[in-house]
């Protein structure tokens, strides 16, 4: 299956007239994120005040993006580049074949929601304990075994899912709280 480049652009700007808050590539049939796409300047077909079209050109500012919906795709990967959505607050990437994360992932410090379910994902990265604002991750249905320690530093961390993982241990540090 091929990219429709210009689904993706209609996508793109359809968000950007909307803020640019927002950008949901889910059953995009995506085997990577089309930064080929997100990195040249985006055609913005205007109407002009008589009736006539113009066209301009407007370069994407990717650090005012605060969701990024890439579930329901074919990643088996994530570029580094994905460190340029330094304001994302929520990334999904569940229902996909990602077996790892990269390490530049951890840069992005605005993560308040981190989605990665359905993924044969086996382990997370080690400065991952650099999201201080991280109040949810969603680890379900991946092939993870064991928690890192780090998990603790998380403090802001309010849930998180680990359902039908494959778990031998919890870290001895975390805190369970009580169902009240």
């Amino acid at each position: 299956m091929s990219v429709d480049t210009k689904e993706i652009e209609k996508l793109l700007v359809k968000s950007y007239n909307e803020g640019f808050s927002n950008l949901n590539f889910s059953y995009f049939d995506l085997r990577e994120i089309p930064f080929f796409i997100l990195e040249r300047p985006l055609l913005l077909n205007q109407k002009r005040k008589d009736g006539s079209d113009s066209e301009e050109y407007e370069n994407l500012n990717l650090e005012k993006v605060r969701e990024l919906n890439l579930s329901n795709n074919y990643l088996t990967q994530i570029d580094t580049k994905i460190s340029c959505f330094k304001g994302l607050q929520t990334l999904d990437i569940s229902n996909n074949k990602l077996e790892q994360l990269p390490r530049q992932i951890c840069e992005l410090g605005n993560l308040k929601e981190v989605i990665v379910n359905n993924n044969p994902l086996i382990n997370l990265p080690q400065k991952f304990a650099s999201f201080q604002k991280l109040e949810i991750l969603d680890l379900s249905n991946t092939a993870i075994y064991e928690i890192p320690n780090y998990i603790q530093y998380l403090y802001n961390l309010k849930e998180l899912n680990l359902a039908n993982c494959k778990l031998s241990v919890l870290p001895k540090r975390i805190i369970l709280p009580s169902k009240s």
